[in-house]
């Protein structure tokens, strides 16, 4: 808000992230006309292309459909559910989250990284400390969410 206040250059815009949609009245009493509402992974995402404009390459690749030959997005995000893209038997129990992730990595022969999954309607996203030693649980039911490598 303070910068569309200052802003005085024509080429420049503001854009501004709204995690909360009730928030968008808000923004708007103060000329603001750009905004994304968006969800958790997305907010992480633009947080990590603003600490980290080296990435902005890869999340431009993520964000952006551009189908192959087959018609399939070869990098784009995949959800599918634990059963159908592993071999059970289920649960699958691991010391941590980093050792879950790197078995579904290998389990898929290197083709994808899990980054989140969705559990009893709740996302819950791989981030903060995966190395901790905490139990981590892989339901069969689980819907993964895949980055395509």
């Amino acid at each position: 808000i303070f910068l569309e206040h200052h802003l005085k250059r024509p080429d420049k815009q503001v854009i501004v992230e709204l995690l909360d949609p009730r928030n968008d009245a808000l923004v708007k009493e103060f000329t603001i006309e750009n905004t994304i509402i968006s969800n958790k992974l997305v907010a992480l995402m633009l947080s990590k292309v603003a600490l980290f404009p080296k990435t902005t390459e890869f999340y431009d690749r993520l964000l952006t459909i551009e189908p192959s030959a087959l018609g399939k997005d070869d990098d784009a995000l995949d959800l599918a559910r634990a059963k159908d893209v592993l071999e059970g038997p289920f649960p699958w129990v691991f010391e941590s989250a980093k050792q879950w992730v790197e078995s579904c990595y290998l389990s898929t022969h290197k083709t994808r990284v899990p980054i989140g999954l969705i559990r009893d309607e709740t996302l819950i996203m791989m981030e903060d400390s995966l190395h901790q030693a905490n139990p981590y649980t892989l339901e069969a039911e689980d819907i993964l969410i895949w980055f395509k490598v």
